[in-house]
């Protein structure tokens, strides 16, 4: 039989603070508010139903595919070949030749280039640290790098780095894309709804005839929560590169000889959909071929880059990611023309997590290399180590050290006549060295 329990009425309330702590402790101690409580009852948890793909209107296309593809197979991931610095270094030298790494200046959004190191101030804009021509000579040399004597607080220690294209950076400034020119000039604005503090995109190898192009991250306008990636071609209309339901953290150009594969990540905190699809250019847009998924990867974090390159004929997709629970590292994934659920993925694993965990790509003595930051031990805050791989037929070839650091916030590489020049943010500076062919 259940019990009316109407609350106390604050007039008939008079007992002191002593009485009425005395009163609880007995009522506590032999359960006596028991017959106060209301009949028991199942609890009201409510369950959300999920949706099907018939009820999600628009965005039913993309959830499919995703959906397909959220099984993954590791009996198709294979590992890299493990790391011989040793001997790689010692092939390596038959190559290039590694010059004397130079402190440029503060730490900042820098970024390599044919023309130097390009950072970016925090009013001024580009700052440009020239690249002098210097003799060629089979052993390591000064790298020709003017060093820039300004102020760290000039620039913002931890910002992403301008991307290069022709003789201008590209850069996210507040929510707008800008560009200005290498040698001076003045910032434009070239797009107003971008995210802050996110990535400019550009491809590795560019040509000539070719308009500028970039890819970058925008505010979603359905949902100001969400970001998807955009791209802008100098003199026609930003497009849209992520379908309709989809989102992007992060996103990468390749070029691949007669157009390009735009590259982009919905960055999750379970599986991670790697969405590809191709661009041509003509007419009064860009062209954008449909978008498929190039792979599923797992967690992702807020600072989780992608990267891409081709020699043409393969399209590689590279992300520095976790692996599973307890394990992280650098994977490959090579981008074919359709969704491929069953193709290899193959991994460069790294003897720690890491983040950020910067990488770059590009050529050097025309071969396609990709520059790495990696744990240089399992112990945890471990020096990192800066490696270089060729990227050949069988994976990546022994590796090159280019560097040592605490830890890496940013690198980049530039692609020279005859080598290349590499950049990175570590230890409070930005510091370069430069590669050079051996003939």
């Amino acid at each position: 039989m259940s019990r009316n329990c109407s609350p106390i009425e604050p007039r008939k309330f008079s007992a002191s603070l002593a009485q009425l702590a005395f009163l609880l402790l007995v009522t506590a101690a032999f359960g006596l508010g028991a017959s106060c409580q209301s009949p028991s009852r199942k609890p009201n948890h409510k369950v959300l139903p999920l949706a099907s793909s018939a009820a999600r209107g628009a965005d039913a296309p993309a959830h499919a595919k995703i959906e397909a593809l959220l099984k993954r197979d590791e009996k198709t991931e294979r590992d890299e070949t493990p790391e011989t610095p040793s001997s790689g270094l010692a092939k390596d030298k038959k190559s290039w030749v590694i010059d004397e790494l130079v402190d440029v200046g503060p730490a900042g959004p820098a970024a390599a280039s044919r023309e130097g190191v390009v950072l970016v101030s925090r009013d001024s804009g580009v700052v440009l640290a020239p690249l002098r021509q210097a003799k060629a000579a089979a052993r390591p040399v000064a790298t020709p790098i003017e060093s820039i004597d300004a102020d760290p607080k000039s620039f913002v220690a931890r910002a992403r780095g301008p991307a290069i294209v022709g003789d201008a950076a590209f850069w996210i400034e507040g929510a707008n894309l800008v560009r200005q020119p290498l040698h001076g000039g003045a910032k434009e604005t070239l797009a107003s709804d971008a995210r802050a503090y996110t990535q400019v995109a550009a491809p590795s190898e560019s040509t000539l005839d070719a308009p500028a192009m970039v890819a970058y991250i925008a505010v979603s306008p359905a949902d100001p929560q969400s970001m998807i990636a955009r791209l802008w071609v100098q003199g026609q209309a930003v497009q849209t590169l992520s379908p309709e339901g989809t989102t992007a953290n992060t996103v990468a150009l390749a070029y691949r000889g007669t157009d390009w594969l735009a590259l982009s990540l919905e960055g999750r905190t379970g599986m991670s959909p790697l969405h590809a699809r191709p661009v041509s250019l003509g007419g009064n847009s860009p062209k954008l071929g449909p978008d498929f998924i190039a792979w599923i990867a797992g967690s992702a974090q807020p600072m989780t880059m992608l990267h891409a390159i081709s020699d043409g004929t393969n399209t590689w997709a590279l992300l520095p990611i976790e692996r599973d629970i307890s394990r992280f590292g650098l994977v490959r994934v090579r981008v074919s023309e359709r969704q491929n659920p069953s193709q290899e993925i193959f991994w460069r694993n790294y003897p720690n997590g890491m983040d950020p965990a910067p990488v770059a790509t590009g050529r050097i003595c025309d071969k396609p290399v990709v520059l790495y930051a990696r744990p240089s031990a399992a112990t945890p805050h471990a020096p990192q180590e800066l490696q270089l791989a060729t990227l050949v037929d069988s994976g990546l070839a022994a590796t090159t050290l280019i560097g040592s650091s605490r830890a890496f916030w940013d690198v980049s590489l530039a692609n020279l006549e005859s080598g290349a020049l590499v950049v990175y943010v570590a230890d409070h500076r930005t510091w370069a060295r430069r590669i050079r062919c051996l003939r």
